[in-house]
């Protein structure tokens, strides 16, 4: 935009000259998550204990060969799941994150690697913090995998340096939040399974104090914790939109040129009309192979 193509309308009121009109910085999406679901481990074991349990090639692994600087990872199990049986595909993700006891005195510090993450405040990161101090956690993060709000990214000022400002618009529809507490609900449900009984996992309650009137695992409970906690999951895509000649909310046609404007094509996620039903990396790359090849193609590359 600072160069002179996006809406003219909005260049025009930062004094910029505009060369091509187009929908620069509209139809921004983004996979909403909410780790709230912390599951202590009330039969705690070491990391010692694992090693000790496990088979002699991960024991050298773990212990001779990585100088003790191996450990299990951070994120390292997922579920895709259909809030509706009536839906071609998933339309909730379940992460898992799983946080070493007292990890806010080790490195790396994984509780302030997740918190920090989200952006929550400190009142709030105190409070995985205290359940961290008790044992291992397991945060199981809902991620809402079909948003229908769209944002928009804007210019703040005409200095390159600056950032830009950034309107998310996060679960505008009711049928978002409707979508998230179904994801809650599986969850839920799972905490109460013989398996998570047997291991020991209990989920404790995130005592918000913005939702200090409302009761643990009710409705009313849940749409609060959204409405504090719901954050970005940084997938934001689609504020390029990739279409057709005729279709006027699109930035790049389909061979990713940049719609009237010679020798300049656009390849990354923000060409996407529509967010990806799961993470973006692979459709990311993806995008960039595709990318190559068309312009191998136009050079008779290929």
């Amino acid at each position: 935009m600072l160069s002179g193509i996006g809406p003219k309308k909005h260049l025009n009121f930062h004094g910029i000259t505009t060369i091509k009109d187009l929908p620069v910085g509209y139809n921004l999406q983004d996979h909403v998550s909410l780790p709230v679901f912390v599951f202590t481990d009330r039969k705690y074991r070491s990391i010692e204990d694992i090693k000790n349990e496990s088979s002699d090639l991960l024991q050298k692994e773990m212990s001779l060969y990585s100088k003790n600087i191996s450990t299990l990872g951070l994120t390292n199990l997922m579920t895709f799941y259909k809030s509706n049986d009536d839906l071609e595909y998933p339309d909730i993700q379940l992460i898992n994150f799983r946080i070493p006891f007292n990890s806010t005195n080790s490195f790396p510090n994984k509780i302030n690697v997740l918190t920090n993450m989200f952006g929550y405040a400190k009142k709030v990161t105190d409070l995985y913090d205290e359940l961290n101090w008790l044992s291992d956690l397991i945060v199981i993060t809902p991620v809402l995998l079909q948003p229908l709000s769209t944002g928009r990214v804007m210019l703040k000022s005409v200095n390159p340096l600056d950032d830009p400002r950034i309107i998310l618009n996060y679960l505008s529809y009711d049928k978002e939040i409707e979508t998230l507490l179904k994801g809650i609900e599986f969850v839920v449900k799972l905490s109460k399974t013989k398996s998570m009984i047997d291991a020991g996992l209990v989920l404790e309650e995130l005592k918000l104090s913005n939702c200090a009137n409302c009761i643990w695992d009710t409705r009313e409970y849940w749409i609060c914790i959204i409405q504090n906690l719901a954050a970005p999951f940084y997938h934001v895509v689609g504020t390029c939109k990739m279409g057709p000649e005729d279709d006027c909310y699109s930035v790049v046609d389909t061979k990713l040129r940049v719609k009237g404007i010679n020798g300049l094509r656009l390849i990354d996620s923000s060409i996407m009309p529509k967010i990806v039903s799961v993470n973006t990396n692979a459709a990311s790359i993806m995008i960039g192979e595709k990318g190559s090849d068309i312009i191998k193609e136009c050079y008779g590359k290929l």
